[in-house]
């Protein structure tokens, strides 16, 4: 992996983990609401929960995206080599660390995001993110068959 391809890694994941999440912009506007509520009906109660929901969501999301990146940093050492094999059940990405199996019925959404492909777990809420040259075309179309048929 390249340091630009780890760039743009960084670049999809931080706008996957906003610009996609439909959570994070409800309760922002939730807290916008409130905060304009309570400076239009002079009440303190509506102001502070606006204000601490403006801070916090995008605090905490700010977290939760460092901390995936840190995991990202550790999972794809530059220079390294990726590769993948598809089956009929499943798929295997090998890197210079792990060998990783994945059936196609563990997967609960796939997405594409420019150069990268992001899976996520049907079981956990955990979303892994493969470079879209090692996923290709037929495999994101398998993918979407499996969790569809279920």
């Amino acid at each position: 992996m390249t340091p630009e391809a780890f760039d743009d890694l960084r670049r999809s994941y931080v706008r996957y983990a906003t610009l996609r999440q439909p959570l994070f912009w409800a309760y922002l506007v939730v807290g916008l609401v409130f905060l304009v509520l309570g400076i239009a009906l002079p009440f303190a109660g509506a102001i502070v929960f606006g204000a601490i929901l403006l801070v916090l969501v995008p605090l905490n999301t700010g977290l939760s995206i460092r901390r995936s990146l840190r995991s990202l940093a550790a999972g794809y050492v530059l220079g390294s080599q990726i590769s993948s094999s598809f089956g009929f059940q499943g798929f295997t990405l090998t890197t210079p660390r792990s060998e990783v199996r994945t059936d196609y019925v563990n997967v609960g959404r796939i997405r594409v995001v420019g150069n990268w492909v992001l899976l996520r777990n049907r079981n956990i809420r955990v979303v892994s993110i493969l470079p879209r040259a090692v996923f290709p075309d037929e495999a994101v179309a398998r993918v979407r068959w499996a969790a569809a048929a279920r």
